[in-house]
């Protein structure tokens, strides 16, 4: 299961990559759907704090829009 999964996050991660490049507000959607779960989780175990989780995705979502144009560059 954990295979299927991660060539899954393969064809996702291209996805995003793409819409990125695109300046695409898609990439964002991508992300949240893809990763949001696992992230909030990762961050609730970190924390111990759903309200602390919750901030950290808000943190970690306005970085990666303020951001989005160096992700573009790199490719």
């Amino acid at each position: 299961m954990n295979d299927e999964k991660s060539v899954l996050n393969v064809s996702l991660d291209a996805r995003i990559r793409e819409a990125l490049a695109r300046d695409d507000r898609e990439a964002l959607a991508l992300i949240w759907d893809g990763y949001a779960t696992d992230l909030f989780t990762l961050a609730t175990a970190a924390t111990g704090s759903a309200t602390d989780a919750e901030d950290i995705m808000q943190e970690l979502f306005i970085t990666i829009v303020r951001k989005r144009a160096s992700v573009i560059k790199a490719k």
